[in-house]
């Protein structure tokens, strides 16, 4: 390999690190992808509190989450936004409790491995609701209650390397009847233009660099 091979590798070599780097997120699960086909508990996601348990009128079994597996046409379906296959909704009943309820709050968490770098996610909530990240507020989704028609814009965190926990608080105003509630948590990769960009962006860098070396090597 001559000096000009030699230098055109290490370059294209430095451009995918960047690449890499540029489309890489922590390792957060969406909600209802990975689940125990038998009583439909989501493995990754857990139900850590509810205020006011005593009074819930529903099944429930801390620290078990349920996807909500009813039909797309089947209430609260399409209210909310139907289920897909990047994520799906979760709650704290394995029949979705859909009767009356006085209001109280239910916390969602999971824990996740990260390096450094920037996450971002979205999410929908019925009702309003908080995320929290090594219990540091990043963003919240609180006033009218309908955070289940559409989704946020999403919100980017940037993380050191080490393990993390994100926490989705809900809180579930209080109704008579037909009323549910749930969350549906999801990361967002960047689009592809994103990545090129970061490229475009380091490749003067790189380039610049390797040429200093190679120049060294004279």
């Amino acid at each position: 390999m001559n000096q000009f091979q030699g230098t055109t590798h290490r370059f294209w070599s430095a451009i995918l690190g960047v690449l890499a780097v540029c489309s890489a997120q922590a390792a957060i699960i969406n909600t209802g992808v990975d689940i125990s086909p038998a009583n439909g508990i989501d493995d990754n996601w857990q139900l850590t509190a509810i205020s006011t348990v005593v009074s819930i009128p529903a099944p429930f079994n801390i620290p078990n989450a349920y996807v909500v597996n009813q039909p797309a046409n089947q209430f609260p379906f399409p209210t909310w936004i139907p289920n897909d296959s990047t994520s799906s909704w979760i709650t704290y009943s394995p029949t979705l409790y859909i009767g009356g309820d006085s209001g109280r709050t239910f916390s969602y968490e999971q824990s996740f491995p990260s390096l450094n770098e920037t996450i971002s996610f979205r999410w929908l909530s019925d009702n309003d609701s908080r995320v929290y990240i090594d219990n540091l507020l990043v963003g919240s989704r609180v006033g009218t209650g309908n955070y289940f028609t559409s989704w946020n814009t999403p919100v980017s965190v940037v993380l050191s390397a080490g393990q993390h926990t994100v926490r989705v608080e809900v809180d579930n105003f209080p109704r008579d009847s037909g009323n549910p509630t749930g969350m549906r948590f999801e990361t967002v990769v960047p689009e592809p233009s994103t990545y090129v960009f970061g490229a475009l962006v380091m490749i003067p860098v790189v380039g610049q660099i390797l040429r200093r070396r190679a120049n060294g090597a004279k």
